[in-house]
This record gives C-alpha cells, structure tokens and sequence, in this order.
C-alpha cells in the first residue's frame, strides 16, 4: 500500500510597497495605501524587505494614531442647513452669491456638531489611553 503524500501549499506572499516614517529599536512605522486609503501601522522591521511588506505582517501591525473610522457623527440634513440659511437671510442664489460671510456662517453652525463629535472622541480615546 502507497500512502499518498499530501501537498502542502505555503500561502502566497503578497507583497505591498511601504514608506517607512521612522523606526526605533526593532520596530518601524509605515505608512501603505489599500484602494487609495492611506494607513500607518507599527510592524517589526525585519518584516521589511526592499521597502515591501507581506499584507499579512500589515493586517497584524499596531494601527498608529486614532480610529477616526469609528467616530459618530450627526446626521446633516438639508433642513438643518436650510434654517442655518435662511436665518442668516439667505433664501435665493443671488443671496448666496452676495453674502459669502453668511454662508460660510451657516456652514460652520451646521458642522459645529462634528466638532464637537471629534473633541468628544478624542476625549473617550484618551480616558481608553490613545493618544
């Protein structure tokens, strides 16, 4: 009786070109891009070879900075934006077109709530111990 032998196939090395922003000791951060998104992570340097690095060692680095991904914002309607408008005297286009100040106004009320969104995120972060 022949005992068949099972192949065993290693996983494919997909490599992907980093920037290497800095290293101390045995770790670099780098910086690579997936479908034009930037991400910035903290891998072993060892694991860099020719500026490429496999995706897998890149899925398992340590994320730099916060997960902005994850922020809840409120919701902008064009209501919102409508009464910002209109109570600054904007009703017609020419009103737009002459009144910069106001519109620029309006638009700074309606995002003053992702503002603060942020300044809340960013406070949640820190108490978890991000920076």
């Amino acid at each position: 009786m022949i005992d068949e032998v099972e192949e065993v196939k290693e996983p494919k090395i997909q490599l992907t070109p980093v920037e290497i922003l800095s290293t101390e000791g045995k770790t670099s951060l780098v910086k690579y891009l997936v479908d034009d998104i930037a991400y910035q992570v903290y891998i072993p340097t060892t694991k860099i070879t020719s500026g490429e690095v496999d995706v897998r060692t890149l899925s398992k680095g340590l994320p730099y900075g916060l997960p902005w991904d994850q922020i809840k914002l409120p919701e902008i309607t064009g209501k919102a934006l409508a009464i910002a408008l209109h109570n600054r005297g904007i009703w017609t286009a020419e009103e737009y077109r002459s009144n910069p100040q106001g519109v620029q106004a309006a638009i700074m009320q309606i995002y003053s709530g992702v503002h603060l969104s942020l300044v809340e995120f960013i406070r949640e972060e820190k108490s978890k111990g991000g920076k």
